[in-house]
């Protein structure tokens, strides 16, 4: 298969208002890494890359596009929730990290990109990248039929933030803190269904499934 690589690339909020589910949001995120090695097993022929940016006031990219199998799980001591949201500055910025560091592969279509992000707020600290911009670059990215947007809420309706940031409506759904077992169920179903689209000679334009209750 010509497109066997995927790019899952989380994007995780660590501003002041995630503190209260600090161990959660920790184990969330290691509960999708093994979920991916679990994908990887199960689908030789494809190879899975993992990356992980988090974000407050300020843009992080704690780990960069290794093998699934040899990321590093997140520490809680490495979490550590404060300060403002901004989530433009993230999203423009993992961008363009992923299209540096795959430019080749993204060029010959051998690559599709995941990109999950998880907020409980709306934006408030961005500096270099403007609603409209990220706007722009979703829907010019989506529309190569190689890249897919999700954006998660913990205790918040991100639809809104979607529609304004040009993410399908599909794309986004409101989980609450006290049941982040279901975002881990519906994540977990999401990469099992995508590579096996994607065995099946397929990239999926949308990766969030809702696992069955």
């Amino acid at each position: 298969m010509k497109n066997s690589k995927t790019v899952y690339h989380f994007v995780l909020d660590q501003s002041g208002s995630m503190s209260d589910v600090r161990v959660q949001t920790v184990d969330l995120f290691n509960a999708q890494l093994k979920a991916l090695r679990e994908v990887q097993e199960a689908h030789p022929e494809q190879h899975f890359y993992a990356a992980l940016t988090v974000f407050n006031s300020d843009v992080y990219h704690n780990f960069g596009f290794s093998p699934a199998s040899s990321m590093p799980e997140l520490r809680t001591a490495d979490y550590n929730p404060n300060g403002g949201t901004a989530l433009n500055d993230a999203i423009g910025d993992s961008v363009a990290r992923i299209q540096t560091f795959f430019a080749p592969e993204l060029r010959a279509k051998e690559v599709s990109v995941v990109v999950v992000i998880l907020t409980d707020g709306m934006e408030n600290a961005s500096r270099r990248f403007s609603p409209q911009a990220i706007s722009s670059m979703v829907k010019e990215l989506e529309e190569t039929g190689d890249w897919s947007f999700t954006i998660l809420g913990a205790d918040f309706d991100v639809h809104q933030m979607a529609n304004q940031l040009s993410m399908k409506d599909s794309s986004a759904k409101h989980y609450s803190k006290q049941d982040f077992f279901s975002m881990q169920k519906d994540l977990t179903h999401s990469m099992h269904h995508y590579a096996k689209q994607k065995s099946s000679g397929l990239v999926p334009t949308e990766f969030l499934k809702e696992s069955k209750k």
